[in-house]
């Protein structure tokens, strides 16, 4: 039976946006060859607003 569930929604317990930025650099050079994963780390915690 499960008691307690944690939620790390800002990496202070497991840093794991190294593993969604290798996820996300895989997914997007094939669709858009010129990417490189120094780009990708520029926008970790911007928040993209609507226009």
């Amino acid at each position: 039976m499960i008691k307690t569930v944690i939620f790390d929604m800002d990496g202070v317990l497991i840093d794991s946006e190294i593993v969604y930025l290798n996820h996300m650099f895989q997914r997007l050079k094939k669709w858009y060859p010129a990417v490189e994963k120094d780009g990708l780390y520029r926008v970790v915690g911007l928040i993209i607003r609507p226009l």
